[in-house]
């Protein structure tokens, strides 16, 4: 590098550092860093003391001579070249030296100058807010009403989600609980105002939060820590924009893979929980797919151009027979599987209207469960005749449903 290039690189640290050191005296001084923290402190005297710091020039002239002289040093007394000297002063340790020398010096002039201006530095947010709120207990009330207020999330809550209880509800069934932590640093000059402070932290809170006022470790800040319980995000009122969004990328079969980390979700449990008329509506699936299946409704073909097999509806559309594709390859993937929703629909529909067109005898639903029973019982066998088997038993269970569907009443209660 040319030592005008090294010249110019050594220029843009000092400046670059000197930029950023400003940038954050101003973030200091600013309402606040992010949105959940609220800053609290006299302006005027802040800006006195700062006055008073520029207004005695020779002071000020001292002072940056100082912070020049600790950059200077920072090279060392090695340095015999512009190459070692860019390589001995970073920017980091430029930003370091300007900081730690600056400290030091608004430590000192501070002193100095506190002795006949409002002290800012070191002084205890109790003493502070005891000199402009220990005459004004309605405002002392305002201001730890507005620090509760803007402390914490924002969240809305969805009443119906919260009242509402679906299976395998640990998590939900305890609704939504807050605890609140206030942190206030202890102060033995203001011992009764502290007291004050404290009660009224302790009378303004939410009466639907666990409240408690603890000491905090710095004597410059009140630091309240609102905690929410656990709980399902479906209590979330915002909730439903999220999910007609999701929805709408799950209709579409690239992104529905792009979303998940298994195939397009379908095999995962639902991201959110269902209502209670999908929750009915799963239900009723298996039981009208099996109906169907043992009335030939769902049957296997074989696909007339691949040769493979392929599943099918069949049903009636104006009088002739018409089908539908099923998705699966085999009857498991076609039972279990989903389907799109209209031809689930349909399939429960055309089950339907068939059970009230050609099962209204009492034999006919009789010889249904019949099938249904001659059904299950290969199931059995297929699976190695052992009944704790799941699939077994999940065919097992769905057979009062199959009853309810084609209305015949279970033996015992046709027996009372």
């Amino acid at each position: 590098m040319t030592l005008r290039g090294l010249i110019d690189s050594l220029h843009q640290n000092l400046a670059a550092a000197t930029e950023q050191v400003h940038d954050e005296q101003a973030a200091r001084l600013a309402g606040a860093d992010a949105v959940y923290q609220q800053r609290i402190f006299d302006r005027n005297a802040i800006n006195s003391v700062m006055k008073a710091l520029v207004i005695d020039e020779q002071a000020q002239i001292a002072r940056t001579q100082k912070v020049r002289q600790s950059i200077i040093e920072l090279a060392g007394t090695e340095v015999d070249s512009f190459d070692k000297l860019v390589r001995s002063v970073s920017l980091g340790a430029i930003i370091s030296t300007i900081s730690q020398s600056s400290a030091v010096i608004v430590e000192l002039a501070h002193t100095e100058i506190a002795k006949s201006i409002q002290p800012v530095l070191h002084v205890n947010i109790v003493e502070r807010l005891q000199k402009q709120y220990d005459a004004n207990p309605s405002g002392l009330k305002a201001f730890v009403s507005g620090l509760y207020e803007k402390s914490g999330t924002m969240l809305q809550y969805n009443k119906t989600e919260v009242d509402r209880s679906v299976a395998n509800n640990q998590g939900g069934s305890v609704g939504t609980a807050k605890t609140v932590a206030v942190f206030l640093p202890e102060c033995e000059s203001q011992k009764n105002f502290h007291a004050s402070l404290t009660r009224m932290f302790e009378e303004q809170k939410d009466p639907a939060s666990d409240t408690v006022v603890a000491t905090g470790k710095l004597s410059n800040e009140i630091v309240i820590m609102k905690i929410a319980s656990l709980m399902p995000v479906r209590f979330i009122e915002s909730l439903p924009v999220l999910r007609r969004h999701y929805d709408g990328l799950l209709a579409d079969f690239n992104e529905s893979h792009l979303l998940h980390s298994a195939g397009n979700g379908k095999r995962l449990p639902p991201l959110y929980a269902r209502t209670s008329a999908e929750v009915a509506s799963q239900a009723k699936r298996k039981p009208y797919r099996l109906i169907a299946h043992l009335l030939q409704m769902i049957r296997s073909r074989e696909n007339r151009v691949t040769g493979e097999t392929e599943w099918v509806f069949v049903y009636e559309d104006d009088g002739l027979p018409t089908d539908r594709v099923l998705n699966g390859r085999n009857w498991s993937a076609v039972f279990d599987g989903d389907q799109k929703d209209d031809l689930q629909k349909m399939i429960e529909a055309e089950v339907t209207r068939h059970i009230a067109s050609t099962l209204q005898h009492r034999d006919d639903k009789t010889k249904l469960i019949g099938d249904f029973d001659a059904f299950a019982r290969k199931t059995l066998v297929d699976n190695g005749g052992f009944t704790d088997d799941p699939g077994y038993k999940a065919i097992v269970a769905l057979k009062p449903q199959i009853r309810d569907i084609i209305g015949l009443p279970a033996a015992t209660a046709q027996a009372a």
